[in-house]
């Protein structure tokens, strides 16, 4: 980090991410935050390689950031917070990083903001109306290649959208969706099964198929928005996993 230092000084700097945790592949980048004097400074970001490794590099100030943390993001996907709950922090002086980051952790802790029955039912109808446009590109999957892989990249994108979308209606916060699928795995074991069967379909048709699970697994108990713990609502999503494997079989 003394590199870092002296080409951008500030007042403190924080690295963040995969590299940091142990979590890095061979395609992870390294995550820096430079914490800057003028503490209005508006976020600048560059891209620099050293040793083979790319480093992307974010400098902005601390009100900048405080702002940040306390607004709200589309999918509860809040930059700030996650690149401040979870950070180690260098030449922290004035003691500027270490308050950020408690701060982001109570943030993270208290969770997002319920989504009002308005924003459930606009959520709803955007995860209806990808899925018909879906279906309707998976309709026309056997008439070429390409339009088999332009059905399957469709199916990927409402699969996306509905993950971020059952993490809101049950006011998690958000981050990449590797991670998020990660801690899926334990926090909501259902639904991470009902992925675990999307990504080893092959066929566009039966991709869609699972896709469509996916969609209505988002909104179980929607009315009711206090999911907040894991666990908290059965999805059912094994039972209709069944329904799917007798169907298939015959």
């Amino acid at each position: 980090m003394q590199g870092v230092s002296r080409r951008y000084p500030g007042r403190a700097i924080v690295a963040y991410g995969s590299r940091v945790f142990g979590a890095a592949d061979t395609h992870s980048d390294l995550d820096i935050l430079v914490i800057e004097y003028d503490r209005n400074a508006a976020p600048i970001q560059e891209t620099v390689n050293v040793n083979g490794v790319e480093v992307d590099i974010t400098r902005v100030g601390f009100n900048v950031l405080l702002k940040g943390l306390r607004g709200r993001s589309r999918h509860n996907n809040n930059w700030f917070l996650n690149a401040l709950r979870e950070c180690r922090i260098y030449g922290d002086r004035e003691g500027d990083a270490r308050r950020l980051r408690a701060i982001a952790k109570s943030v993270w802790k208290q969770g997002p903001p319920a989504l009002t029955p308005r924003q459930l039912r606009m959520g709803r109808g955007a995860l209806l109306r990808l899925q018909d446009s879906t279906k309707k590109l998976v309709a026309r999957a056997g008439d070429s290649p390409e339009a088999a892989k332009l059905a399957r990249m469709r199916c990927d994108q409402l699969v996306a959208h509905s993950i971020y979308q059952f993490y809101c209606v049950r006011r998690r916060w958000t981050t990449s969706l590797r991670h998020l699928l990660d801690g899926c795995r334990s926090d909501y074991p259902e639904f991470h099964a009902l992925w675990l069967e999307y990504a080893h379909s092959v066929e566009p048709e039966e991709a869609f198929d699972v896709a469509k699970h996916i969609v209505e697994a988002v909104h179980v108990d929607a009315l009711a928005p206090q999911l907040g713990s894991p666990r908290s609502a059965p999805l059912a999503a094994h039972s209709r996993r069944e329904e799917m494997s007798t169907r298939h079989s015959f």
